[in-house]
């Protein structure tokens, strides 16, 4: 319904990468960008280069079956997010970001005891987008919280299916406002 009434709003060649780019978003698979020219974690702190790298590391041992390496890899990542963390809190990444990347690295550990070399890869794409998330928004100083994008899209649908398209309109202009936001760092 989202994507239907931000098509009905915006009949442009822009609104056309907003709705594939918002669609790519909630589906939860990984953004594909080709104007960026550095990635979130390049763009900030060193440690959170050295997280991405570690997390690589992490899904490129597990994938080759060693599993004591990507042991490593993973407590390697557990320190650099240790010193990571705070610094990004006092930057204003929202907590429930930061206890996801958390949660993520909780779920790796699981699937490398488990020896699961595809749960380790999607676990480590997971939490490279949250990495990337609250990079951009460490980098930026602001961004939408992932709360914020989910109420706004609840209001969205209900106004879509109140057919309010005022409420819409105005939802479909928040939304793409967020979505810009966001793109600033990918």
């Amino acid at each position: 319904m989202i994507l239907l009434a931000l098509g009905l709003l915006y009949h442009t060649r822009e609104s056309g990468v907003l709705l594939s780019q918002l669609e790519t978003y909630l589906s939860g698979q990984p953004a594909v960008t080709t104007t960026a020219t550095t990635t979130p974690a390049s763009a900030g702190p060193p440690q959170a280069q050295a997280l991405n790298q570690e997390l690589q590391a992490t899904q490129l041992a597990a994938q080759g079956q060693d599993w004591q390496l990507a042991t490593n890899e993973l407590q390697a990542a557990e320190s650099s997010w240790a010193s990571l963390e705070s610094s990004y809190g006092k930057a204003g990444v929202a907590t429930t970001d930061l206890n996801g990347f958390t949660a993520d690295l909780a779920n790796l550990a699981l699937a490398i005891s488990q020896k699961n070399a595809s749960q380790v890869s999607q676990t480590v794409a997971n939490a490279q987008k949250s990495l990337a998330w609250m990079t951009t928004n460490y980098v930026s100083g602001s961004g939408p919280t992932f709360q914020q994008m989910s109420s706004l899209v609840n209001d969205l649908n209900a106004a879509t299916t109140q057919k309010d398209w005022t409420r819409v309109q105005q939802d479909a202009k928040l939304l793409q406002q967020m979505m810009n936001s966001i793109q600033q760092g990918f």
